[in-house]
């Protein structure tokens, strides 16, 4: 039995971060908007659940069929409004809608 203490990934023998794109994209919450609800988007479906991240209750789902994720944050933005956009949802719908770049400011 080998004494190495083990200290995570690097002892695995593999790299995550050639898969790391696209496990980002699969599922990620976007934000929440000036209601209190957040947004979390799900590829498989192409859809976003906004729910009620204290009760677990889910508001809506938008199913969003070949319209662009960034799309729904345009429409959050001028309809309700987000409270916060996290950062690394920024990062997932810029993957999604293979967009070079997004800044929260366009939707803030």
């Amino acid at each position: 039995m080998s004494t190495k203490p083990r200290t995570g990934l690097q002892d695995s023998g593999t790299d995550p971060r050639p898969d790391l794109e696209d496990r980002l994209a699969e599922s990620f919450t976007i934000g929440t908007d000036a209601e209190g609800y957040d947004h979390h988007y799900h590829a498989g479906a192409h859809a976003v659940v906004r729910y009620d991240y204290r009760t677990g209750e889910v508001e809506r789902v938008r199913y969003l069929g070949d319209k662009p994720l960034v799309r729904w944050l345009a429409f959050v933005a001028s309809e309700i409004g987000w409270s916060d956009l996290n950062v690394h949802g920024l990062q997932g719908v810029a993957i999604v809608d293979d967009l070079d770049e997004i800044n929260p400011e366009w939707f803030l």
